[in-house]
């Protein structure tokens, strides 16, 4: 059970990275719709502002 949640730890900080393109410690609206664009995500800007309130909302996106 540990080693499964160290590995989900680990993709979350990677995926982080992934998407904190200017290193900054935070995830801007920006950089969440580039990312999510290099998926293939079809959400429209409403719905990348709602994501993003969502997650903010629990706490500011940075890195721990």
């Amino acid at each position: 059970m540990t080693e499964n949640l160290e590995e989900v730890v680990r993709g979350l900080k990677e995926a982080f990275e992934n998407m904190d393109t200017d290193r900054s410690g935070t995830i801007t609206y920006e950089e969440l719709k580039t990312t999510l664009a290099r998926i293939g995500s079809k959400l429209s800007e409403a719905e990348g502002k709602q994501l993003m309130e969502a997650v903010s909302s629990y706490k500011s996106i940075t890195k721990a």
